[in-house]
């Protein structure tokens, strides 16, 4: 049944044919396919292409209404005001979003890597024929586990961080979700480098999208607009069309920015691990250290330009030999540098 999304989503041709259920007419398609050429009869289609006959469910969907909407039971009106149920039959958006479905060569990977290498690995998921909803939150999960999140300290306050920014990576997971082209083969991939995260969806621009449409943030044409709608609903995008913009937004105060890569058939967006978060993580760590005593002097350090030890005799109020241990300490946990020689050393908040 690998075939069968893709056969759906293209609707009958004069090799493919669907039949609601099993029929003696069937025979006769049977025989003209085998007079004139190789053909498919798919049972359990109706002519405009509607999954009937399956008894599909909706936990996790259920779940995420519960929590964002507070809807407790995934009824049928539920699913008719979803489009999951159209006519009073499936939608093909149904299968995609439903817990299970058949679709064994359609799905989404995780990999953490050990290495630049690409051949050790650190972690790795892969999922197929689960809902879309499974694909975002594993994908939420996996990067809580591997990216760093925290808190710095600045000045007098503690400001939070992330090593890659949360709102960045939700938008382009869900994209990949929301734009893939389910009619081809193939899963979608997150792939966490040393220095990088890479979000792979299949498929190409849709239709009617310029490059630089896309790039710039400029379409608002999601190719499968019923997950699109029930992720929008859900609060998981802000607005259809606005995700390329708000990857950008997330990066606009660091020097290092998001890249978008365009192919045939998939579309790849590169966060960047920010540096001065991974510094900074490292600094704070360091700083959390810190004696009572170590953490006075360093924040004033911090606040100068650079200070000599007898000024820093005066203000912590000791004696030559501690004002020297005090600042050994420092350097040793590397938050302070020494510059000078002689009488014009000074001792710096290292940057």
């Amino acid at each position: 049944m690998s075939d069968i999304l893709s056969l759906l989503v293209r609707g009958e041709t004069k090799y493919v044919e669907f039949k609601e259920r099993y029929s003696k007419t069937i025979l006769k398609t049977v025989s003209a396919f085998s007079n004139y050429h190789d053909g498919k009869i798919i049972i359990g289609i109706t002519d405009d292409g509607r999954v009937i006959g399956e008894n599909l469910k909706f936990r996790k969907l259920e779940s995420l209404l519960a929590d964002k909407l507070g809807i407790t039971e995934v009824s049928e009106d539920i699913l008719k005001s979803l489009e999951l149920i159209r006519n009073d039959k499936y939608t093909n958006a149904a299968a995609i979003v439903a817990d299970s479905n058949s679709f064994m060569d359609r799905g989404m990977d995780f990999i953490c890597y050990a290495d630049q290498s690409m051949l050790n690995f650190m972690d790795r998921i892969n999922l197929k024929s689960v809902s879309v909803v499974e694909e975002f939150e594993t994908a939420m999960l996996f990067y809580k586990k591997h990216i760093n999140q925290g808190d710095m300290i600045k000045g007098a306050y503690r400001e939070s961080f992330d090593e890659v920014p949360e709102e960045a990576y939700r938008e382009a997971v869900a994209n990949a979700i929301i734009h893939r082209d389910y009619s081809k083969r193939g899963h979608n991939r997150v792939e966490i480098f040393e220095d990088r995260i890479e979000i792979t969806s299949i498929g190409g621009l849709p239709v009617g999208i310029s490059k630089e449409e896309y790039v710039n943030g400029n379409f608002s044409n999601a190719r499968n607009r019923i997950i699109a709608d029930i992720f929008l609903r859900c609060r998981i995008i802000e607005k259809v069309g606005t995700g390329v913009r708000r990857i950008r937004d997330a990066y606009r105060t660091f020097s290092q920015s998001p890249e978008f890569k365009i192919y045939e058939n998939s579309i790849q967006v590169i966060l960047p691990r920010l540096k001065m978060a991974i510094e900074a993580m490292e600094t704070n760590v360091k700083q959390l250290s810190l004696t009572l005593e170590e953490e006075k002097l360093f924040n004033y350090i911090k606040s100068t330009n650079g200070i000599s030890r007898a000024a820093v005799e005066t203000y912590m109020s000791v004696g030559k030999t501690k004002a020297t241990q005090l600042i050994n300490d420092l350097i040793d946990k590397g938050v302070i540098i020494k510059v000078g020689v002689g009488k014009n050393t000074l001792y710096k908040s290292k940057k």
